[in-house]
Order: C-alpha cells, then structure tokens, then sequence
C-alpha cells in the first residue's frame, strides 16, 4: 500500500506545474466549472442501478423460472398459456433446439441469460398503437364445474309438442278391407235369424273387396239354398274370373254341377284346376264322386284312395270307396261297405242300397238280389 501511496505523490507532483501553467484565472471560470458535486452522489446512482438490476432480476428471472408461472406477451384478446399445454411452432422448436456441440457447451446460467435476452427483445419489441402492452399474469385455475343445474319444467304448450306421434292412420284400400270384413262378420251373426240383411251385408262386402273369397262362398251358398241357383253360379263366375286357381271356389261350383244332373262339366273343372290342391281331402272326394258318376271306375278308385289317405275316417270317402269296388266286382268293398252301413241309418234308403252290393259280392252267402 505504500508503494501504491508514494507512486500517486510522484504522479500528482508531476502534473501539478502543468495544470498550473495552464490554469484559468478564478475570475474567468463559470460558475459551472467552479461547483463540485457532494460526494453523495457517486454511492445514490450506484444504489439506484442495484435496485433496478434486482427489480429487473425479480421481474424477468424469477417468474421464467418458476414452474407454474410463464410470461409472455400476448396479443390482445389472447389468453395467457399454460407452459403443460403450450405447443411451441414446428420453426419455434427447431430453432430453440441446440445441436450437438451447443448443447454440450451451454450451461445453466448461459440458457437462462438467452431466455432473459429473448423476453427483453419481446418488450422492447414495438407494440400496436393504441394497444397496452399485456402484463404476465399467473395461469389461473381451471374452473371448477358448475353444479347440475334442476331440470327446467315444460311448459303446457311445449308439452303437446313433445307427445309421442299418433300412428299413422292406415290407408284407403286398407280402411276400405276392413270395412268389408267388419260387414262379412256382420252377415255371419245374421246367418239363420234374416237370412236376407244378411245376403244384403255379404253383397256389400264384395262390393268394398271382391276379394274376400269367405264372403263369396257363404253369398253362393245362401242363394243356392235358397232357390237362387243362377245368381249363385253367377257369384262363383265372377270368383273365379278374379282368381281361376281358387279351391273353394271351383269346388263350390263343381258342386252345383254336379246337383244339377251336369257331372262330366263339374268333373272337367276339378281336373282343370291348377295347381291341384294336393292336400285337400274333399278335392279328391269330389274327383272320385264325379267320375263314379261317369263310369270312370280307375279313377274313382284313384281318387277316393287318395281321399282316405287325407282323411281315413270320412263315411262318404269309405262308402265312395265301397260302392266303386263293389262296382267292379271285388270282394275288396266288404269292409268299406260294413263300415259304411254301421255310421247310417238302418233302414235308409242308402243302407238298403249298400246291402244289396254286400249281396252280390263274390263269395257271399246270401243269394245274389234280382
């Protein structure tokens, strides 16, 4: 320190004769000149810039590092980002990511002073006139859910709105089927207390759907009976020119035929019809009827075999079958024949007509009848 000492003496020794030589006169100094400044004023500006480093230290450093807080300057109407869900841009992230030397050769203290570097420049970066720079603010908490709120009541005249819709009223052609099945059944409770409103209601069915074969058969039927035997053929006619493959119908019609002395046409119609109705015992029963009737005894033994097969406890199929073998001469009729005459009357004109066929089969006792 001494030395220090004498080597500052010797230095102000030598520069104090040229200072002097080149002195101003007190009088001609300005008063400026002339002032000296306290020796406060050294210490107050270096107090003043400490505090203004720490402020800066506090205001930059300290919130960038912290892990819940981030500044940034937003644009206005921008909300603040949280660092969890910010995604920096695809050039963002490629220019902040150092290589392979940089990242070796950057410590701590060098990536904090590029992050205050880069808040800095984004400060002193000029804003939009009019628009206030927006101050980092702390990420706020997410917003807790609002509770369930009380389902509003409907109004009255919302509610008529909301009801179920009404089903859809069903068609003209369906509405005008079940009216003329609603009229059929109506005819049916009539059957046997006036036959004649009845008739009328059958009629008018057919008229809303000619199609409804229950009403045609039961209309042909009660007119038949009743004596009304052309307007009877008449309604099957017009069936079967709606539907010529229907069963009922031309069974019906064979029937009639049949009943009036006209076999070979009612047996021409059942032969006609197809598809047969294969699994109809009275088709068969009919077949075989009609061609007894027309001396067609093959057949007839076809078709009532075919009809027992349907149906082996019917008395008209087993007499049918009876009186055809027992037309041909076999003694295979017997048991047809007895059992026929044990389901009918005794004394019957139909019972005296199967024990005179039982006589005359081959084999039998009794002598053969004239």
């Amino acid at each position: 320190m001494s030395l220090i000492h004498d080597v500052l003496r010797d230095l102000d020794q030598r520069q104090a004769p040229a200072e002097q030589g080149n002195a101003v006169p007190a009088a001609l100094q300005s008063p400026t000149a002339t002032r000296r400044h306290p020796r406060w004023t050294l210490p107050v500006i270096a107090g003043a810039g400490l505090i203004a480093a720490s402020v800066g230290f506090w205001w930059l450093y300290l919130p960038a590092a912290h892990p819940i807080h981030v500044h940034s300057i937003a644009e206005p109407g921008s909300r603040p980002v949280s660092p969890a869900t910010a995604t920096p841009p695809p050039s963002a992230a490629l220019a902040s990511a150092p290589t392979g030397q940089e990242s070796m050769m950057q410590t701590p203290t060098a990536a904090s002073l590029s992050t205050k570097a880069a808040l800095l420049r984004a400060l002193a970066a000029p804003a939009a006139p009019g628009v206030p720079l927006s101050r980092p603010a702390p990420i706020a908490p997410p917003p807790r859910a609002a509770p369930a709120a009380a389902p509003t009541p409907i109004p009255a005249n919302r509610q008529a709105d909301r009801s179920p819709p009404a089903e859809s009223a069903p068609s003209g052609f369906d509405a005008t089927r079940e009216r003329a099945l609603a009229l059929y059944q109506s005819a049916q409770s009539l059957e046997g207390v006036d036959a004649g409103a009845a008739q009328e209601k059958y009629q008018e069915a057919l008229r809303l759907n000619p199609r409804l074969v229950a009403a045609r058969l039961r209309l042909a039927e009660d007119l038949w009976n009743a004596g009304e035997r052309n307007a009877a053929m008449d309604t099957l006619h017009a069936g079967l020119g709606l539907d010529p493959g229907n069963s009922p119908l031309a069974l019906l019609q064979a029937r009639f035929l049949a009943a009036t002395e006209h076999p070979a046409e009612a047996l021409a119609i059942l032969l006609a019809l197809r598809p047969a109705p294969a699994g109809n015992a009275d088709y068969y029963g009919m077949i075989g009827t009609l061609a007894q009737q027309t001396g067609r005894l093959p057949m007839a033994r076809e078709a009532f075999a075919n009809a027992l097969l349907l149906a082996p406890d019917n008395v008209r199929w087993q007499m049918g079958m009876g009186i055809t073998l027992a037309l041909q001469g076999k003694n295979a009729a017997r048991p047809y024949l007895e059992q026929a005459l044990a389901a009918i009357p005794a004394h019957s004109s139909v019972a005296r007509y199967l024990e005179s066929l039982l006589r005359n089969l081959p084999g039998s006792s009794s002598p053969p009848s004239p």
